[in-house]
């Protein structure tokens, strides 16, 4: 059994869109043939993903230096929570 990711990153169903509908009739198709298979669908649109900013990307990068949560600035310790919690949540990664 394989597992197939699709990110769907467009705003419109294929009642508007020519690659939404080119897009679900592969997936009706792929499950046809390969039954067993697991496919996940991650529609972009449908989700709020937080910003990978500056702020964010130095707390990482003090965090890789061993540098304690606490240190970081109240802002980038709120940053680095909400998108860990997102990753947790959309992921299912603990």
């Amino acid at each position: 059994m394989s597992k197939v990711l699709v990110v769907k990153a467009h705003p419109f169903s294929e009642e508007y869109s020519r690659t939404m509908k080119v897009t679900n009739a592969f997936l009706k198709s792929y499950r046809e043939h390969h039954p067993d298979d697991e496919i996940e669908e991650i529609h972009l649109y449908d989700i709020t993903i937080p910003e990978i900013d500056r702020d964010l990307l130095e707390a990482w990068n003090q965090l890789k230096q061993r540098v304690p949560f606490y240190a970081l600035s109240i802002e980038q310790q709120h940053k680095v929570t909400l998108f860990d919690s997102f990753y947790c949540e959309f992921f299912g990664k603990g």
